[in-house]
């Protein structure tokens, strides 16, 4: 679950409210679907937006941890939770702080650590790999990348961009308006296309 949550950056409401038809790790697309969320009171419902309903894609080496996961469950059908209590029941937020995710964090020299400390880390990654503005805002199910942006801003790069130079780009261009195709190793080599 908390591998779950460090690399897809899922809610923790969503996550508690996973059923395991909604972890698809079967084909050549694995996702996660974000259908619903559980709320404080301990209902499901809809995500908060129809931008909160998305699909986000799992890395390899996280499938075959949840295909090992699920494989340790009851086979309770495909509408049972993926993470439940001991006996099939929701898991409780406070519960898994006080005995997994407070411990944890305290071994680590980290007691700082809370469920949302997973979510940011996961937007902060993508956006220091190069990830766009609007590929992690839909990631995260937000409204808008303005949104987005907003909190993880600071992760941004503060240095400026290098000066652009037209001339320098097109620097190498033996004729305006001639494409130089690039040589493919083991293919004939192209013509210049017009462009």
């Amino acid at each position: 679950m908390f591998e779950l949550l460090a690399w897809t950056g899922l809610r923790w409401g969503e996550v508690a409210a996973l059923r395991r038809r909604d972890l698809v790790l079967d084909g050549s697309n694995p996702v996660v679907r974000v259908r619903r969320a559980l709320t404080r009171t301990g209902r499901f419902k809809p995500p908060k937006s129809r931008h909160g309903r998305r699909d986000v894609p799992l890395a390899p080496e996280l499938v075959r941890t949840l295909r090992s996961h699920l494989a340790g469950l009851a086979d309770d059908g495909p509408d049972s939770l993926a993470f439940p209590a001991r006996g099939g029941q929701l898991l409780r937020q406070e519960n898994v702080r006080r005995r997994v995710l407070r411990p944890a964090a305290e071994e680590a020299d980290a007691a700082w650590i809370g469920f949302h400390t997973f979510r940011h880390g996961f937007a902060s990654m993508l956006i220091e790999r190069g990830a766009s503005i609007v590929q992690v805002s839909r990631l995260l199910g937000h409204h808008s990348p303005a949104f987005t942006l907003r909190v993880y801003g600071h992760v941004l790069a503060d240095d400026q961009a290098a000066p652009l130079d037209p001339t320098a780009e097109l620097a190498g261009a033996q004729h305006p308006g001639v494409l130089e195709p690039e040589p493919v190793e083991g293919l004939p080599a192209a013509e210049p296309i017009e462009a």
